[in-house]
């Protein structure tokens, strides 16, 4: 208390500054039973019409609201906030910064929202949380604004990082992906999983290639990361390309070509994809009294090619050895194996039904099992 006793103590200009020592120091030792004194303090003054607190510096006035903010009492932090704003401030730091408290009194208020409404507030909270971001952007000394406003902007889209919301994501995350680049923030981590994100957001919004893109430029921030780090990625990737057999195919080829490991994973999943695709296909000819016509090139919906276990056998076999014998042996005891490696598409009667190419769901699932107990998850 003596150190509030000594601010009072001041007058004019010196209680200004004052108070905003005390405030930083509260701040910077996150001390928030100093925080909350100060506060009370100020609060008696404002209520006894003192005119020293009339006369506070809109900094002052800012660094009161951060204060109440912190301590969770954001409507004392809002009525600090428009005081601040009502002097109107010039576009600086302090401005961004306003912004950043803004956005949170308005999430604080979303809180006891549900469905709809809920996503409407916090897409208006993220909205002004965006405005201090973009403001923090145009000025290379304020860069330590444009990492404290990705924090609040994620804080505050948490409550949309679900299947269905996520979309609503995609703006304010391309906005803080492409300021931190800007920023040339080091936090590589950070940058990752907000990359990450934004992929995840743009394939809960539909936006495919988008979402495949998002995933790609993130693998130089992965490498950096290192450790676990670009496997992790990969398989985000393999997850947004899942019904893309040829696109999960480049995959598996361009990022398998020096870590063969990945090039079996990226296999394994357009293995899947292929046969998930065949059977559907195969399901809706049979629905509509007539097969649908082979995609050539093997896109979607088209009859898997009989060499595609072969090459997925080879890329085992670089990757891991044991695992590719175990893989052998295992369809070695499938009645369907010779028709697996046989060259060529099996030939079908006229009258004959689509194939479902249950061989192919067979051996993806034997290939899931064998990979568990090996040590690598199923992709």
């Amino acid at each position: 208390m003596a150190a509030v006793a000594v601010f009072m103590g001041l007058g004019g200009g010196y209680q200004d500054n004052g108070l905003h020592r005390l405030l930083l120091d509260a701040a910077s030792g996150a001390d928030d039973t100093l925080l909350a004194r100060v506060l009370g303090e100020v609060d008696s003054l404002s209520r006894l019409g003192n005119a020293a607190v009339d006369r506070l510096s809109p900094e002052v006035l800012l660094l009161c609201a951060e204060a109440a903010v912190k301590l969770g009492r954001c409507e004392e932090g809002d009525s600090y906030l428009q005081a601040y704003l009502s002097a109107k401030p010039a576009a600086n730091q302090f401005l961004a910064r306003g912004y950043y408290c803004a956005a949170q009194v308005a999430a604080s208020r979303a809180a006891g929202l549900k469905a709809e409404a809920l996503v409407a507030a916090t897409v208006a909270a993220l909205e002004i949380a965006q405005r201090g971001l973009e403001l923090a952007r145009t000025n290379p000394n304020y860069r330590f604004l444009v990492y404290n406003g990705s924090v609040h902007i994620y804080n505050i889209g948490r409550v949309l990082l679900r299947p269905g919301r996520r979309r609503h994501l995609v703006g304010p995350l391309k906005v803080v992906v492409a300021a931190l680049a800007e920023a040339e923030e080091k936090d590589a981590a950070w940058r990752l999983q907000l990359a990450t994100q934004l992929a995840y957001a743009h394939d809960d919004k539909g936006e495919a290639d988008a979402a495949v893109a998002a995933a790609l430029a993130a693998v130089s921030l992965a490498e950096l990361v290192g450790g676990g780090a670009p496997e992790q990625l990969f398989r985000v990737q393999l997850e947004l390309a899942r019904t893309d057999p040829l696109r999960l195919r480049k995959l598996a080829d361009e990022r398998g070509a020096a870590q063969p490991r990945l090039k079996a994973l990226g296999y394994l999943a357009a293995l899947r994809a292929q046969a998930a695709a065949n059977k559907g296909g195969a399901a809706g000819g049979a629905a509509g009294g007539a097969a649908a016509a082979p995609v050539k090139g093997g896109g979607k919906g088209a009859p898997a090619s009989a060499d595609e276990p072969t090459v997925l056998l080879e890329a085992l076999a670089i990757a891991d050895a044991p695992l590719a014998e175990a893989l052998r042996a295992a369809l070695a005891d499938e009645a369907r194996a010779a028709q697996l490696s046989a060259r060529g598409p099996p030939v079908l009667a006229a009258t004959q039904e689509p194939p479902a190419h249950a061989d192919l769901v067979v051996m993806a699932g034997q290939l899931a099992a064998e990979l568990r107990q090996f040590g690598i998850a199923a992709a």
